[in-house]
């Protein structure tokens, strides 16, 4: 899933777990079982520097846009303790991701460590991706069902 659907869940979360830790917790877990869902981004096969920072501004800009929506017209205090907690551990699984493919085949012993420590988390995130439910959708219809999330999320948000 895009950023945008997890850090919705993440917000979501913060609002209905009230303590920060329990927020963060359940929001790492939810970007697990978001990706399980096929949701067509797992056809972006570009994985240079290049392509992942194109994808990585589109996203960022994407999640921006919805903080201001969320902000604006649902009245909510984003800068809560639960909802940031929620936020940032329903992102943190593409962020380690993301650096796991930076440090990969690097010479310093620093980023080797790391690589080898995120190995473990992004073994488990490609398997939540891929192996759970073998079926790749379209972009097309995982737009469909990205846009389908986030709108339920905005939904649940507001009741």
């Amino acid at each position: 899933m895009f950023l945008t659907v997890h850090s919705t869940a993440g917000i979501f979360i913060g609002l209905n777990v009230t303590n920060p830790g329990g927020a963060f917790l359940t929001g790492w877990l939810s970007h697990y079982f978001l990706d399980i869902i096929p949701h067509g981004d797992e056809n972006f096969k570009d994985t240079t520097i290049k392509g992942m920072a194109t994808k990585a501004l589109f996203d960022h800009a994407l999640v921006l846009i919805n903080l201001f929506i969320i902000w604006r017209f649902f009245a909510i205090n984003l800068l809560a303790p639960p909802i940031i907690a929620g936020l940032i551990g329903s992102v943190l699984p593409d962020y380690l991701m993301g650096i796991h493919k930076l440090t990969a085949n690097k010479k310093l012993n620093l980023l080797k460590i790391i690589h080898k420590i995120l190995d473990y988390f992004e073994d488990f995130h490609s398997y939540c991706h891929f192996n759970i439910i073998k079926y790749e959708c379209s972009i097309q219809n995982g737009m469909i069902t990205q846009a389908t999330f986030l709108l339920l999320l905005w939904i649940f948000i507001l009741i």
